[in-house]
This record gives C-alpha cells, sequence and structure tokens, in this order.
C-alpha cells in the first residue's frame, strides 16, 4: 500500500481528477504485484488477491480525496532528515509529507490498520508522530502530525490537527509526548552507561521507572509505555529469559 502510494506520487498521479486517479491507481498495483507480491500470483490466491487488490485501490482512491478535501499538496514520500539532538542526530524519514494552501505541513504516516495506532496517540505514546513534529518545528512551525489507516480508508490523529474526515481521537499533544521522552531518556542512559539494562518483559520485574527511582507522583511527567508493550518488537527474548518463562 505504501509503495503504491509512493508510485502514483512520481507520476504525478495525485493531481488528476478522482476517475482518472483510481484508473492510475488500479494499473499501478496490478504493476506492482506482478512485481513485489508474487505469492499473490500463485494458483489458488485470485480471491485473496483480488480482494487485496479492490482494498488497496480504495485506499489510495480515499487518501486522494482527503488531501483534496482539506487542500492539502502532497510536497514528498520518504523525505529524509537529520537534526541535531542531545549529543548526536536525529535521522528518519517521513512516510508522506504535505503542504496546505496557508503553509501549513502535516505529515502522514501510512499504517495498515488503526487500533494499536489510536491507542498510542490516547496513551501518549506515539513517538513516531512525536519525533516527526519536533523534527520539522526546527524550520517550519506550523506542523502536525497525523496517521492514515489503509484499511480504515482515513486519517487518525488528535484533534488539534485540524483536518477533515479525521478520526479524533483524545490524548495529550505530539510537544507533550516528545518533552516526555526527553525528560526520560538523560535517565535511562545514565542507568545504562552504568552497565545495568532494564529486563522490564520479565516475571516480578518493576516498570522502568521504577528501576529508575522515579517517585510515583513524578511518573507521569516522564515517558512509558504499558508493561504488555514493552517487549513487542525485542527480538532477545532469549538474553533477559522471558523466552524460557513462558514455555513454564
Amino acid at each position: 500500500g505504501h509503495r503504491l502510494i509512493e508510485e502514483l506520487f512520481y507520476e504525478g498521479a495525485f493531481d488528476l481528477e478522482r476517475e482518472a486517479f483510481a484508473q492510475r491507481a488500479n494499473d499501478q498495483l496490478s504493476e506492482l504485484m506482478k512485481r513485489e507480491a508474487l505469492s499473490l500470483l500463485r494458483p489458488g490466491k485470485a480471491h485473496e488477491r483480488a480482494q487485496k487488490h479492490q482494498q488497496l485501490v480504495s485506499a489510495a482512491q480515499a487518501l486522494h480525496f482527503t488531501l483534496r478535501e482539506n487542500d492539502l499538496r502532497l510536497v514528498d514520500v520518504e523525505q529524509g532528515f537529520e537534526v541535531p539532538w542531545r549529543d548526536g542526530l536525529l535521522v528518519g524519514r517521513l512516510d508522506l509529507l504535505t503542504q496546505g494552501a496557508d503553509g501549513r505541513r502535516v505529515v502522514i504516516d501510512v499504517k495498515y490498520g488503526r487500533r494499536r495506532y489510536a491507542e498510542g496517540i490516547r496513551a501518549g505514546t506515539s513517538v513516531q508522530l512525536a519525533t516527526y513534529v519536533y523534527a520539522l518545528q526546527r524550520s517550519e512551525p506550523a506542523v502536525s502530525a497525523v496517521y492514515f489507516s489503509l484499511n480504515g480508508r482515513r486519517l487518525v490523529g488528535l484533534q488539534s490537527a485540524g483536518l477533515l474526515s479525521l478520526e479524533k481521537v483524545p490524548g495529550p499533544s505530539l510537544e507533550q509526548t516528545w518533552n516526555r521522552i526527553e525528560r526520560t531518556v538523560p535517565r535511562v542512559q545514565a542507568l545504562v552507561s552504568e552497565g545495568h539494562l532494564a529486563a522490564t518483559g520479565v516475571q516480578r520485574a518493576l516498570p522502568v521507572l521504577d528501576v529508575l527511582g522515579v517517585p510515583a507522583e513524578e511518573q507521569h511527567e516522564l515517558f512509558q509505555v504499558p508493561s504488555e508493550k514493552t517487549c513487542e518488537f525485542c527480538p532477545f527474548d532469549a538474553l533477559c529469559g522471558r523466552r524460557w518463562e513462558r514455555p513454564s
């Protein structure tokens, strides 16, 4: 889905009218599937292929409509950024960078689903969106960031983004999320520099803020994720022992 949007951007399809855009999305996805989704071309996959094709073309059309509805122009796809942060550099890429007629910039991060990302906004753990806003605000003061759900075919973000057709999720501002990260990182770095790694996903482990010795009344000012999410993307559970706890 992300590659479809990328290819449509490079060929200027987002400047087309609705019907012409739909045709280009349909044709482009057919070509992409031949090159990058060969597993869907196997015998017995016709129904799944048709379903996925329809879903992604509809998602691209929804994005095309949403951009026009909000008077946003797609400026770039996968634009890199590199800004000074602490003692080093903060490096990343923006999925979709858009700009309004008033000059305001909106970063759209493309995701397949929506529930996990809506929960992150609500809990104040949308690090990706907060990072985008921090990086761009150094040069562009009027910046917001939201998700676009391919499956849901709509934008998902805070009400402060001020966009039409937006699923509004209550939660702390992205600036608040970033400030919590800023206050937390030095404490974690200090712990690591002393040779201690907090394995918070094992049984009877304390939450990381407790390991850092942060009083309960101050923890709302710092960044943390729910305990069940701390190990979600870590493949080293054999080192901390979590892998061996689960079979028992």
